[in-house]
């Protein structure tokens, strides 16, 4: 086979992927097969002729999963493709902000509406399927492309199983962290990220109609650690202790809504343990912890552990009821951060008891 007709193969463009890349590289050798139709799954009027398509296409610091370019070089389009993974806001901004004339659509099996993108440079792979429906049902093969149209046909199948697989989200309930959840292993990950999103999307709005406005990734922000999902919230404005800020944070992840403190480096491990003794026993944070939690190394008899370099937790955590609701935890959420608010004056005390 030559060159040119092996760059034709679908088999060859997606042996050339990791099974990451796999969606991306078959939209590769779809746009490059068939520019006209693939480019029109993705943006409306488009007459531009010799497209080219490329995946992996690097430029300075970003790394772009797939480009239509055109003769010249000209970047013309570009697609984010989130399969696995759900998509961050700092990471698309990053890409806009370097292609400020250039359409980006950010193509992901669940809906990014966590994503600050006009809708229509949005899109699912339940959409993309029902778009290829349109585009290639009815398309004339040749004979020499009756391979071609089983593939089409065969990936259009496997996408809408894919995106048929996820459970409907017709409640507001905290249980997607659970085990049992009844989608392919491989998405589960990703299914409860974007519940954590949404969870965090909740609370966030839910705070701000109470006058409480958490600024997105540095007060409020999702994580992903041992298989579930997590959602942090830095409960007040910073105290700070000469060079140094001391940070009340609130951590849901499973059934544990853990209090910590953030202070310091590896220095101060005692500081941190007499500043968290004394705000627990002034009963200030770390309240309404119920439940031991396994695995943590405790503190001495002070009952807290600690994380490297600069957090401290108490060995006890508050549970989480399996009935709870968004709602719910947004209320949670919302008393504490009033409580702190409230205690300020008290919690600057506690401290400089502690440091002098």
């Amino acid at each position: 086979m030559k060159t040119k007709d092996i760059e034709k193969s679908p088999i060859y463009n997606m042996s050339m992927c990791s099974l990451e890349n796999f969606h991306t590289c078959f939209l590769k050798w779809l746009g490059n097969v068939y520019p006209k139709e693939t480019m029109e799954l993705f943006l409306n009027n488009i007459n531009e002729e010799n497209i080219k398509f490329k995946d992996q296409e690097k430029e300075n610091d970003n790394r772009y999963d797939l480009c239509a370019i055109k003769d010249n070089g000209e970047k013309i389009l570009i697609i984010e493709n989130k399969i696995k993974s759900y998509p961050t806001e700092e990471q698309i901004k990053k890409y806009q902000e370097a292609n400020k004339k250039v359409p980006l659509i950010l193509l992901s099996l669940v809906p990014a509406d966590n994503i600050n993108l006009p809708e229509e440079c949005k899109l699912t792979y339940d959409e993309l399927a029902k778009r290829m429906h349109k585009k290639f049902d009815n398309k004339n093969f040749s004979t020499e492309e009756k391979y071609n149209e089983y593939l089409i046909k065969d990936y259009i199948s496997v996408i809408e199983s894919l995106a048929g697989s996820f459970p409907k989200i017709d409640s507001e309930k905290y249980d997607f962290n659970n085990g049992d959840i009844k989608i392919p292993d491989d998405f589960k990950d990703i299914y409860k990220k974007y519940r954590m999103s949404k969870l965090k999307e909740f609370v966030k709005q839910k705070l701000k109609s109470q006058g409480i406005d958490l600024k997105e990734g540095d007060e409020i922000a999702t994580d992903f650690s041992r298989k579930t999902a997590i959602l942090n919230v830095i409960a007040c404005k910073k105290f700070q202790l000469g060079e140094k800020a001391l940070l009340f944070r609130i951590q849901i992840q499973g059934r544990q809504y853990r209090y910590s403190i953030i202070y310091g480096n590896e220095n101060d491990d005692k500081l941190r343990v007499s500043i968290a003794s004394k705000l627990a026993e002034n009963n200030l944070w770390f309240i309404e912890c119920k439940e031991k939690y396994p695995n943590a190394k405790n503190y001495k008899d002070k009952g807290f552990c600690g994380y490297k370099p600069s957090i401290i937790y108490r060995y006890k955590y508050r549970p989480i009821n399996e009935t709870w609701s968004y709602e719910q935890v947004a209320d949670a959420i919302a008393t504490d951060i009033k409580k702190l608010n409230t205690n300020r004056n008290k919690i600057e005390e506690t401290i400089s008891e502690c440091i002098n």
